[in-house]
């Protein structure tokens, strides 16, 4: 038995419409399609925190958050701290001494770089404080924050970080 020309089409459109649902029901939502600013703001943190942790471990399980607000401003004292648990003081945090040095941070963290990283370090680019060191925030942006150093070797002096890090 013979098919029409008619059915013929009739087929063909029917398997081109069964292959248009196909493809949308493999289709990745948006969400995964594209990790967004956020997303890769958020891989860049925690690409630091690998690096911070390897580079370097100082010994600070003596102090302990002082400052339990959950939404610090410009002009308000915190400390540093990117651990989950807020009371784990352990390891250091990289600020970089303006945000285009933070911005170089970020890249060669995402490059896993850490070669890049100790190279502004000692470019005087970038510096390190223990985790939970006393800082007050003196600039904010939506993903930074700059703060002055309130204790230890940096005294002073003020940086960029990621703006969770400050609690």
């Amino acid at each position: 038995m013979e098919l029409t020309e008619e059915e013929k089409t009739k087929i063909k459109e029917e398997e081109k419409y069964r292959a248009e649902v196909r493809e949308k029901a493999e289709e990745k939502p948006w969400y995964q399609q594209k990790i967004g600013c956020v997303g890769f703001i958020l891989i860049v943190i925690i690409i630091i925190v690998i690096i911070s942790t390897f580079s370097g471990k100082g010994d600070n399980s003596n102090k302990t958050q002082s400052v339990d607000k959950t939404t610090i401003r410009v002009g308000d004292d915190g400390i540093i701290n990117y651990h989950q648990n807020k009371n784990d003081c352990s390891d250091i945090a990289v600020l970089g001494v303006s945000k285009e040095a933070m911005d170089k941070l970020v890249s060669a963290a995402v490059a896993g770089d850490n070669i890049g990283t100790t190279q502004l370090v000692i470019a005087g680019q970038a510096f390190s404080v223990p985790n939970c060191t006393k800082v007050k925030v003196i600039d904010s942006s939506m993903y930074a924050r700059q703060v002055r150093i309130l204790e230890g070797e940096h005294f002073g002096n003020s940086g960029w970080l990621p703006f969770e890090w400050v609690k």
